[in-house]
């Protein structure tokens, strides 16, 4: 799932995508589990009415920090990066979360039924092959622990309060909301 944000320096996500750091996105991985998620059920909910390519739906009783505890973000990667899909501008700040999030198998075949396109298309294979790391950095927030290892030449940095915008602290970003390739735009209050 990706939480897509754009700067609040831009009128929208248009604007914002094609300059350096105008976008942060926060991805998030799920596992599946025996029991539903309850907090994600309300979007689960609304994906019956948005089968179809490009209909619109109200998702009701949703919470974003309720789908995400605070428990569940302190650690994570970061790293400067794009967007996955076209145009794939370099504009993006990523947040990769460490912990996944359950979901359930009957919650997750929602998702296969919906359309990709005006054709009628599966979203299936809705994914970018790997890029390479180029001259990029990859942090993290945390220490890894004994149990962790990684491959040899990967390298870390480990930091902590590492700002989405280092220069300008105090710039807030508003939601757009992408899951399995279902865009849900948010509106929230920063």
């Amino acid at each position: 799932m990706h939480i897509v944000t754009y700067s609040s320096w831009y009128e929208n996500i248009v604007e914002a995508m094609s300059v350096t750091r105008g976008l942060a996105v926060l991805g998030v991985f799920f596992k599946l589990s025996d029991k539903s998620n309850e907090q994600l059920q309300p979007l689960i909910d609304s994906l019956q009415k948005v089968r179809v390519y490009n209909t619109k739906a109200p998702v009701h009783n949703f919470s974003l920090p309720r789908l995400i505890p605070q428990s569940k973000m302190s650690k994570y990667f970061r790293y400067d990066g794009s967007l996955t899909t076209p145009p794939c501008y370099e504009s993006v700040i990523w947040t990769v979360l460490l912990e996944p999030l359950n979901i359930s198998f009957a919650q997750l075949k929602e998702f296969r039924h919906l359309r990709g396109s005006s054709r009628g298309e599966s979203l299936v294979n809705t994914y970018r092959t790997i890029q390479p790391l180029g001259t990029r950095k990859l942090f993290r927030n945390y220490a890894p622990t004994a149990s962790q290892s990684y491959k040899k030449g990967e390298q870390f940095l480990t930091v902590s309060n590492f700002a989405l915008d280092r220069q300008q602290q105090q710039c807030s970003y508003r939601t757009m909301f992408l899951f399995f390739g279902v865009s849900i735009v948010l509106r929230i209050r920063l």
